[in-house]
């Protein structure tokens, strides 16, 4: 019986052994847990931390950037225009007075400056037909001015364009006299562009034939005249260029050679041409049969 219970106490000590190690394992096991969640803790402290600190840096950057940015703006937008380059072929409006109309229209600093306003205020000039205005950097303001090119006169004082637009110009325009030598164009209200294209037609068939049109004229009924070669031809009102072909054939083989002989040409004939002669020379009339 003894012996029994020797077995028995120590089967129960070793239990108890066993209960303490199992034990003190939980504990260690806890331990290390709230090391680790206390670890992590401050890890993602720091971590927000830094994020915090990139932001106000990132912001800090942006309102210094703002703030040069706006004192650099400031500061060109302010600054004058120090040259003015004025780029273009003058030769019916002074340079000089383009560039005191550019002075003149200067209004604000140089970025601050209404570019297509200058351009706007050039082009009030009867004699600018295009404009282009660019700032160069750091202080330079470049003008490039296109004239127009006036191809014949148009009425009393106006001039037209190779588009057939009108140039209206005042009868004190220093230009007036020397643009004398164009040909004469005239019509009535809204028929510029009409004639212009009229005229640039022929001239291109006359000025195969060596022949040179002075003048231009269409009415309100639209009757045509010209001066060719200092001869006046009366065309009528309809079919100008098969009428003027048909002159053309005669003049190359009756009038060419008595062409000085020729007072004026009457084309409104269904079947020829009617010539005058100047006074004391060949009379009578020229017809070519259709």
């Amino acid at each position: 019986m003894k012996k029994t219970k020797d077995k028995t106490s120590g089967a129960v000590k070793g239990k108890a052994k066993t209960g303490g190690t199992k034990g003190a394992t939980r504990n260690s096991n806890r331990r290390e847990v709230e090391q680790s969640r206390s670890k992590g803790s401050i890890k993602a402290f720091f971590i927000a931390l830094l994020r915090l600190l990139k932001l106000v840096l990132l912001l800090g950057v942006v309102a210094a950037v703002g703030y040069f940015g706006r004192e650099y703006w400031l500061y060109w937008t302010g600054k004058p225009v120090s040259n003015v380059v004025v780029q273009g072929d003058f030769n019916y409006v002074p340079r000089q007075q383009i560039e005191q109309e550019i002075t003149a229209a200067i209004d604000a600093g140089f970025l601050a400056l209404d570019l297509d306003a200058i351009g706007v205020e050039l082009k009030h000039n009867p004699w600018v037909d295009r404009v282009a205005v660019q700032r160069r950097w750091p202080s330079t303001l470049v003008v490039t001015v296109v004239e127009h090119k006036p191809i014949a006169r148009w009425n009393q004082d106006s001039v037209l364009n190779h588009r057939g637009e009108v140039i209206v110009l005042d009868s004190h325009n220093r230009m007036l006299n020397a643009l004398q030598a164009l040909p004469q164009l005239t019509g009535a209200g809204g028929m510029a562009e009409a004639v212009m294209d009229r005229y640039q037609a022929l001239m291109q068939v006359f000025g195969a034939q060596g022949l040179t049109m002075t003048e231009l004229h269409c009415d309100s009924t639209g009757s045509w005249k010209m001066t060719l070669s200092d001869k006046v031809v009366t065309v009528g009102r309809d079919r100008l260029m098969e009428k003027v072909e048909h002159f053309l054939l005669v003049y190359q083989k009756q009038l060419k050679g008595q062409w000085q002989r020729v007072d004026a040409i009457d084309l409104r004939y269904e079947t020829g041409v009617a010539v005058s002669w100047l006074e004391g020379q060949q009379g009578g009339e020229t017809k070519k049969k259709k």
